[in-house]
């Protein structure tokens, strides 16, 4: 039979699919359910209720982080109670790293909070912001220097978010040893510990270059799904999930303003177009 340039070989057609897109490797919006956020906030409703306000702090700064819609239940009230008991602690104890701690999970709540008339009056004028900061400088630089990388990295985030422009020194050491921590971290499964340490490598280092693997995510969400089996929705479980989202942006921000947390947009499943059924021809 002669060649017919009209003439289709069905057999030798081919379907062309569009490049696959990755999908975010962790995506609380689905992720975390409306169960989960449920429980996380009857956790926190009980610590209102139980006159915990530093517990209630920290739990309500963490799911802040992950879902900032929700609502918290921070009237006017416990924005009160929450002041009080910062300020009784210190004159109790003289508990400087209490003001530290508890001033933190206020800037997380609220960014444009005068965190300089909040210390002085929790501590009774005796200390200032930049006394403050003076004092998380100096627990920087004992930290590093003495390899104690778990508590660099928790230190070096307070100070980030107290003070976006606080120059903390990020060199070849500090990167190194934190991810000497990580692999540690990695090997003995200790998931929760990665995600806090990796998350402020992500916050603190311009040069931030760590790739998450799979490995790291199924460990994680291994973690996380533990604490839902355990009926666990408080802090472990808020921790850690907001550290995972920060993670997984595609963008952070430490600002003036507050942490500001862009997501890539979730990709939805690509069908490959059909092409058409070539006409029919008479031969």
């Amino acid at each position: 039979m002669p060649y017919n340039p009209d003439r289709i070989n069905i057999h030798e057609l081919t379907v062309e699919e569009p490049e696959k897109q990755e999908a975010l490797p962790f995506d609380p919006e689905n992720e975390i359910t409306e169960v989960d956020r449920k429980m996380m906030l009857n956790n926190l409703e009980k610590l209102k209720k139980n006159g915990w306000w530093y517990d209630f702090g920290k739990l309500a700064a963490e799911i802040k982080i992950i879902d900032p819609d929700l609502d918290l239940g921070l009237d006017d009230d416990a924005w009160k109670k929450m002041l009080n008991e910062m300020s009784d602690t210190y004159k109790e104890k003289g508990d400087t790293w209490g003001i530290i701690l508890k001033i933190g999970n206020m800037k997380v709540l609220n960014p444009p909070m005068p965190i300089e008339a909040i210390i002085s009056t929790a501590s009774g004028g005796a200390k200032d912001f930049q006394s403050i900061m003076g004092i998380l400088d100096s627990s920087l630089k004992r930290s590093s220097q003495q390899d104690f990388w778990g508590d660099f990295c928790g230190q070096a985030v307070r100070a980030k978010i107290l003070d976006p422009n606080f120059d903390i020194l990020v060199d070849e050491k500090v990167r190194q040893g934190i991810r000497e921590e990580l692999q540690d971290d990695r090997e003995n499964g200790h998931w929760a510990n990665f995600a806090d340490e990796a998350m402020a490598l992500k916050l603190i280092d311009s040069l931030y270059g760590l790739k998450m693997d799979q490995e790291a995510w199924k460990g994680m969400r291994g973690e996380l799904e533990k604490y839902k089996k355990d009926g666990d929705r408080g802090l472990n479980f808020a921790k850690l999930a907001g550290a995972m989202k920060i993670l997984a942006a595609k963008k952070v921000e430490v600002t003036d303003e507050g942490l500001k947390i862009t997501m890539s947009e979730r990709k939805e499943s690509i069908k490959p177009e059909t092409p058409p059924i070539p006409e029919a021809k008479q031969f």
